[in-house]
């Protein structure tokens, strides 16, 4: 928050008990860092409710992602900010929850019905029937690692997508070190290294399937032609109204353990996300398929050709380490819910 608004607004930032602002620090002995928004407090939901508009009808925004929601509860910000003391807001009828609900109910008046508000970093309760998108990973870093634990975030929540809200897996990453220059974020995490073509696919084949919005975090302008080509490839892809992990009980066994195989609806049709995420040749097995559905199969782009073979409802994907593919059940999107219940992975 600009310093300058705190200073001439100190009312509309929640106090501790001394009196004192409450800070979230870096460490114990910086400066400053963030102080919070005591939303219980009308004129700071009135702020609040202008800046979005002025947003939304002066620079013509309708895609809103507001991060660090979770810092509205009680218990996130006494962690963050280390002080253990009691909050006391202007409104102390309102528990913290409460006050998320003014704030989202404000930017949500501020940025208005049209307006896709996407929720991040928050505790997903309070912030569902207000936001239309929810963040529901960690950051992505473009590393495997973070790609696994962000997958199985994800996915693990498939019961809210279309439902209550629209997930948000996070950006579609693509760069490695010869996609980046000196602009690049100086941070560890975000930068691409040695991450290669065929990983940057494993994502990429899962925010097609099955992520919300579609947005690109690396340097469009310099990212080479065959890494620019798969962020072009999930802008074709149409958004998911529906995903299930058919396998889950075979996986999440631990944060680098996401499923291997997703059903999606997409229209009219489904699709099969078929991922190894080992470093060794993976063969996936599925049953449940007719032979009039197997016949059908389309293999869309990836970074290698999947090797298929059918035998009778029998299908059998092999895939390199690190690997992934999309098979297309053209049309089968009505028979979303029977095709969930039939096909079984072995």
């Amino acid at each position: 928050m600009n310093a300058g608004v705190t200073r001439e607004n100190p009312d509309w930032f929640l106090k501790d008990a001394t009196g004192g602002f409450i800070v979230q620090r870096k460490t114990a002995n910086s400066e400053c860092d963030h102080v919070f928004f005591d939303y219980s407090h009308p004129a700071t939901c009135d702020y609040i409710k202008r800046c979005l508009r002025f947003i939304r009808r002066e620079w013509g925004y309708n895609y809103f992602k507001m991060d660090f929601v979770r810092h509205g509860t009680k218990e996130y910000i006494q962690h963050d900010s280390r002080n253990f003391n009691p909050i006391i807001p202007h409104d102390r009828s309102l528990t913290s929850v409460e006050r998320i609900h003014r704030s989202l109910d404000a930017m949500r008046e501020g940025m208005g019905p049209d307006a896709f508000f996407v929720g991040c970093s928050s505790v997903f309760g309070p912030t569902y029937g207000h936001v239309d998108g929810l963040r529901t990973g960690a950051d992505i870093n473009p590393q495997l690692s973070q790609f696994k634990r962000c997958a199985l975030n994800n996915v693990s929540s498939f019961y809210l997508h279309g439902k209550v809200v629209w997930n948000d897996a996070d950006y579609q990453v693509a760069r490695a070190a010869a996609d980046q220059d000196g602009t690049l974020i100086k941070a560890a995490s975000k930068n691409g290294g040695n991450l290669t073509l065929n990983e940057a696919w494993l994502w990429t084949h899962y925010i097609a399937l099955c992520g919300g919005p579609r947005l690109n975090s690396d340097n469009l302008l310099i990212l080479r032609p065959e890494r620019l080509a798969l962020f072009q490839f999930t802008t074709t892809m149409p958004s998911a109204t529906r995903f299930v992990p058919l396998d889950l009980w075979a996986h999440a066994r631990d944060a680098g353990d996401p499923p291997a195989v997703i059903l999606t609806q997409t229209g009219d049709d489904a699709c099969l996300g078929l991922f190894n995420w080992t470093d060794a040749e993976k063969t996936l097995v599925l049953a449940g398929l007719s032979p009039a559905q197997l016949a059908t199969l389309a293999s869309l782009p990836g970074a290698a050709e999947p090797a298929i073979k059918t035998a009778g409802a029998t299908l059998a994907v092999t895939l390199p380490a690190r690997h992934s593919a999309i098979l297309k059940l053209p049309g089968a999107g009505a028979g979303f819910d029977a095709l969930r219940h039939a096909i079984t992975v072995k």
